[in-house]
């Protein structure tokens, strides 16, 4: 089994791990992440799907009825701005993990579905500084797991 391992960062190169052996590559070498992956945050692996792409990310978790305490989905941005989130379509509530490079930098505690109401009474869920990805995942997970601003983010590709 070929196991992939890296941190996120802004930094220069991305550290890879193939097998045993340890070898930094610069970022326009790694390939692109596959659509199921995992994210780790204080020792707690959750496997995503990805949304890395336009109609990924506005379809996002819409019409899904549940998402195990281990799963969730991560939408992959290209460049970090405040990128605003609602719930329109969604069945469940969830947790939003906002990340900037490797770095959790604010959690929003469950987020609640709002029905049928219109778009314009929908409310809308930033973060406070710029942002690359964010993480959903059930609601009341990021408790559970202590996830808190500050916390380092990995990803692991197998």
């Amino acid at each position: 089994m070929v196991r992939h391992f890296w941190r996120w960062g802004a930094g220069g190169g991305v550290l890879v791990l193939i097998g045993m052996a340890l070898t930094a590559v610069p970022e326009s070498a790694v390939p692109p992440l596959p659509p199921r992956t995992a994210v780790v945050i204080r020792g707690e692996t959750f496997r995503v799907e990805l949304a890395a792409n336009p109609a990924a990310r506005e379809r996002g978790l819409m019409g899904r009825e549940h998402l195990g305490p281990d799963e969730g989905l991560l939408f992959v941005f290209e460049t970090p701005e405040r990128h605003a989130f609602w719930m329109k379509g969604m069945l469940i509530p969830v947790d939003i993990v906002w990340i900037a490079g490797d770095t959790v930098v604010v959690v929003v505690e469950r987020a609640v579905p709002e029905g049928d109401l219109p778009d314009s009474a929908r409310t809308l869920y930033f973060p406070p500084v710029p942002v690359d990805r964010v993480l959903e995942i059930a609601a009341g997970r990021a408790q559970e797991a202590g996830i808190r601003v500050g916390d380092g983010v990995t990803a692991i590709i197998e």
